[in-house]
């Protein structure tokens, strides 16, 4: 059946490398497996999740977020919630110092700030969020941040 022919997909759907995906009936006692050419099995595969939001609290000065974007995921946008009533200005990117996501961001006092990213990572990175752009600063800022993520590729 074609990739994108979703009438038939129950839960012993197998994930093929090719343009089709094979369609396999299991008992209790079946291991459910697809021989392809003779040589090369595909078992079951769930596939990642589309979107996700990964959230950090209490952050109050320079910050890395390890290994938060995983391989294969787009930065949507990172939302900054500030919860002490104070503004400041912050800059981000992908090691220490640099600003390849964003540059000098105001963030507003009591409330969400959304900075819109849009940018793809295929090997994965982390976020260093600081104050070393022009004019930046953490004041007495507060922040949650949410990192969404989207999966262009659907890649597992």
């Amino acid at each position: 059946m074609p990739w994108n022919d979703i009438s038939n997909w129950d839960d012993t759907t197998i994930w093929s490398d090719s343009d089709t995906l094979d369609v396999v009936t299991a008992t209790a006692t079946d291991v459910p497996k697809v021989q392809k050419d003779r040589e090369k099995y595909i078992t079951p595969y769930t596939p990642p999740p589309q979107v996700v939001v990964l959230a950090t609290y209490s952050v109050t000065g320079d910050s890395e977020l390890t290994d938060i974007v995983p391989p294969g995921y787009l930065i949507d946008k990172i939302i900054f919630v500030e919860g002490n009533s104070s503004t400041g200005q912050l800059s981000a990117g992908t090691s220490e110092g640099a600003f390849d996501i964003f540059q000098s961001e105001a963030i507003t006092a009591g409330a969400a700030t959304v900075v819109n990213v849009s940018k793809y990572y295929p090997d994965g990175a982390s976020i260093f969020i600081h104050n070393d752009g022009d004019g930046d600063t953490w004041g007495a800022m507060i922040l949650s941040v949410f990192v969404v993520l989207i999966n262009i590729f659907n890649n597992g």
